[in-house]
């Protein structure tokens, strides 16, 4: 999950933003023991993120392409995560990422 937290907040900020000026992102890491769960939230005020973000696949020749940059990361959270979801609301960004931990 350090992984995805890592990857997610790269992502905002190097694709949310236009401008140098101020900006929030929230984090907010969610443990649930009854469900053995830990879901990490983040809320930015960035771009929309584009549809094909989350359903980037690479594939054995894209490693040379320059868009396997732009959407790896994402990749690695979606597939290390039990669920991910997304949705923009007035003006932000809500990803949600979780993950079943334990027995």
């Amino acid at each position: 999950m350090q992984l995805c937290v890592e990857e997610i907040f790269i992502y905002i900020v190097e694709h949310g933003y236009d401008d140098a000026g101020a900006h929030r992102i929230e984090v907010n890491l969610e443990m649930d023991d009854e469900d053995r769960t830990l879901a990490v939230r983040t809320v930015d005020d960035g771009r929309e993120l584009q549809p094909g973000s989350l359903m980037f696949q690479p594939g054995p020749d894209t490693i040379l392409e320059e868009t396997v940059v732009d959407g790896l990361g994402l990749h690695l959270v979606r597939t290390h995560v039990d669920d991910l979801q997304y949705r923009r609301e007035n003006g932000r960004n809500y990803l949600s990422a979780t993950k079943r931990i334990g027995h």
